[in-house]
C-alpha cells in the first residue's frame, strides 16, 4: 500500500515503555499516520494515541531511492526516525524496503534502466543493505524487500527471473551482515489464487512471509465477514511451515462501496476474534490504517498506481479508523479495547 510517512525525531527526548510479557496470539498493531492538515499537532496526537492504545507491532516502510541520495551516499536518519517511532510506541517493527511498491519500481534514479540482476544493480543494493543493516540492531523482526510484488510482476513477468537473482544475492548479503534477520517479499492475499504461480515463485525462497489482506472483491465491494477465517486459513496454508505477518489488513468504510463505519467495525471485530487461531506461525497483524488519506493524497496515489476508477479512490480514502478530519470511527474503540484487554494490570 501507499507511501511511507516521514517520521520526525520527536521521540528522542521521551521515555520508552518497558518490555512486558507477551500476550497470547499474534502481536496486533495499527499503521501509523496522522491528519495531514494538522501538521505537527496531528503527528503528536497520532503518536500519543498509539502509545495509549498499546500498539504491539508496526509495519515500517523504507524507500531505497529516498535513503540513497546519491551513489554511495545514505541518509540514515530516515531509518533511525522510523525505528525510533516503533521503539517509542513499544511496538515490534517489521520492515519493508519497497524496491517494488505494488505497481511501481522504486530504485535510485540512476538505476532505473538497469535490469534487476545486472551486476551494477546487485552491487548497489548490497552496498545499500550493508549501510543500513547496522541501524536495525536486533530490533527488526523480519525484512521484506518488495511490497505487493505479485501485482507488479503480473504485468512484467519477463522481469521475474532477474528479480529472483537479485533476491538470492540479497539473501547472501544478509547471511553475512545480519544472519539472524529473516527475509521475505510481500505478496497479496488475492494473489494466492489469482496470481498463484507468481506468488509461489516469489515466496519459495523466503524465510518469512509478508502478506497484505483487504477483504474486498475486485470491484472493491465487501467480502462477507463469514469468509474472514477462510481467507486467513488460505494464507496460513500458502505459508506452509514458515512464519508470517499480516503487514496490512483492512476494509474500507465508504458508502460508495456499500460499506459503512459499522461494516468496517464488524470486519475488524471478526478478524481480531479469529487471529489467535493462526498463532504461533502468524507473528503479527497490522491494521491499515490509523487515519484516512486526505483527498489530495488519494488523488496523487490514483496517479501513482495508475488507477482512475472512482471506486478505487473510495477504497483507498476510507481505510482509516479515523476519517481524514480526525473523527473516530467505531473500529478505533474496538481496536483500543482489544489491545487494552491484552495489557498486564500494571501497564
Amino acid at each position: 500500500m501507499p507511501l511511507a510517512i516521514a517520521i520526525a525525531p520527536l521521540w528522542l527526548a521521551a521515555s520508552v515503555p518497558a518490555p512486558q510479557a507477551a500476550p497470547p496470539g499474534p502481536k496486533v498493531g495499527l499503521a501509523f499516520n496522522a491528519v495531514m492538515s494538522r501538521g505537527e499537532e496531528g503527528f503528536l496526537a497520532s503518536m500519543r494515541e498509539q502509545v495509549q492504545m498499546g500498539t504491539e507491532a508496526m509495519a515500517l516502510s523504507l524507500n531505497w531511492k529516498e535513503i540513497e541520495t546519491g551513489p554511495g551516499m545514505f541518509d540514515l536518519k530516515k531509518i533511525d526516525d522510523n525505528l525510533g517511532l516503533a521503539r517509542f510506541v513499544g511496538a515490534e517493527p517489521y520492515v519493508t524496503i519497497k524496491i517494488i511498491n505494488t505497481t511501481a519500481r522504486e530504485v535510485p534514479t540512476d538505476l532505473q534502466e538497469q535490469a534487476w540482476d545486472s551486476p551494477v544493480m546487485i552491487a548497489r543494493f548490497q552496498e545499500f543493505l550493508r549501510a543500513i543493516l547496522p541501524r536495525f540492531g536486533n530490533r527488526v523482526k523480519a525484512l521484506s524487500i518488495a511490497n505487493e510484488a505479485d501485482i507488479y510482476f503480473a504485468d512484467k513477468a519477463d522481469e521475474l527471473d532477474g528479480f529472483m537473482r537479485l533476491y538470492r544475492a540479497t539473501k547472501s548479503t544478509l547471511k553475512t551482515s545480519a544472519p539472524d534477520l529473516p527475509i521475505g517479499v510481500t505478496t497479496t492475499w488475492e494473489g494466492i489464487s489469482t496470481r498463484k504461480s507468481i506468488c509461489q515463485t516469489l515466496q519459495q525462497e523466503s524465510e518469512f512471509l509478508f502478506l497484505t489482506y483487504y477483504a474486498v472483491r475486485p470491484d472493491y465491494s465487501l467480502q462477507p465477514n463469514t469468509e474472514v477465517r477462510k481467507h486467513l486459513a488460505e494464507m496460513a496454508a500458502f505459508t506452509g511451515t514458515k512464519p508470517w505477518v499480516l503487514q496490512e489488513f483492512g476494509q474500507p468504510a465508504s458508502p460508495v462501496l456499500g460499506a459503512s463505519d459499522a461494516t468496517q467495525d464488524a470486519f475488524l471485530k471478526e478478524t481480531l476474534r479469529v487471529l489467535p487461531e493462526f498463532a504461533p506461525r502468524l507473528k503479527a497483524a497490522v491494521y491499515f490504517s490509523q487515519v484516512d488519506f486526505s483527498p489530495e493524497l488519494v488523488t496523487a496515489l490514483k496517479t501513482y498506481y495508475g488507477a482512475q476508477d472512482p471506486r478505487f479512490a473510495a477504497f483507498l480514502g476510507s481505510l482509516g479508523l479515523r476519517d481524514a478530519t480526525g473523527k473516530a470511527r467505531p473500529g478505533l474503540r474496538t481496536l483500543r479495547e482489544f489491545l487494552r484487554s491484552r495489557q498486564s494490570p500494571d501497564q
